[in-house]
């Protein structure tokens, strides 16, 4: 897998997406150091020196991040919403809610200062998701929902798993691997209260650059590429509409 798919394919593990759904092709251009500098950004956010001996992980946690990777990976195939969202971190949860909030009022002018990631995931909450379940619901509860709509990990999840688990403190990391091959990517566990748990906050650093990357070679404007993605992943169809929150319709 080149480093360009790589980048696609973050957004695929994130979102759920297919490669057949976000377009996604093969391109020439090179991300290697595009793609370096997100992994640095990665480690250096969790403060984490990593070694690449996994021998001298603690005993015992090399298979529970295993176990958590696997109760994850299950739940999301089977849209186990409530069991996927006990296995990612509080964080994922907070941004979650982050996520919940802009769909309900976020503003054009608002949602055009997140990037463009952001935009598109809040979008996508907006367009499939009525507005009184929104608000009801907590930031674990919008992660739950997506799980059981298929939204996050069913198309994606399938063939992953993962490899060189190195643990560091309350920290660990993984290659990500696709029908057994390594990717190039990396899936990172924070341990919460003794249990390992998924940090989709990581992964979603990387997508960031996904859609950037992916923004930049399509030639579209913002507001088309948005549209032309929201279209392709939902099946529905996207107007000048939904720019316009429904707390402030």
């Amino acid at each position: 897998m080149t480093t360009s798919l790589h980048l696609r394919y973050s957004v695929c593990i994130m979102l759920g997406m297919s490669f057949a759904a976000l377009g996604c092709t093969e391109s020439n251009k090179d991300t290697s150091e595009l793609e370096k500098n997100v992994s640095g950004d990665v480690s250096n956010s969790l403060g984490t020196n990593w070694r690449d001996n996994t021998n001298s992980n603690p005993v015992g946690e090399e298979e529970a991040v295993q176990a958590a990777w696997d109760e994850f990976k299950e739940a999301s195939l089977s849209g186990k919403g409530s069991l996927a969202a006990g296995r990612v971190t509080t964080a994922t949860h907070e941004r979650y809610d982050q996520y919940r909030l802009l769909a309900l009022s976020g503003s054009k002018d608002e949602l055009e200062t997140h990037v463009l990631m952001t935009r598109i995931t809040v979008l996508g909450i907006r367009l499939r998701t009525p507005a009184d379940e929104l608000r009801t619901m907590t930031g674990r509860d919008l992660f739950a929902h997506a799980v059981d709509q298929g939204w996050i990990g069913k198309n994606s999840a399938t063939d992953e798993g993962i490899e060189s688990i190195v643990i560091t403190g309350d920290h660990a990391r993984a290659n990500i691997t696709k029908n057994g091959q390594p990717t190039g990517l990396y899936l990172h566990f924070i341990k919460e209260d003794g249990i390992w748990r998924l940090d989709m906050l990581q992964i979603m650093k990387v997508a960031i650059a996904a859609f950037d990357q992916m923004f930049d070679e399509s030639g579209m404007t913002e507001d088309v590429f948005i549209q032309r993605v929201l279209e392709t992943t939902t099946g529905l169809v996207v107007t000048d509409d939904l720019w316009v929150p429904p707390d402030n319709e």
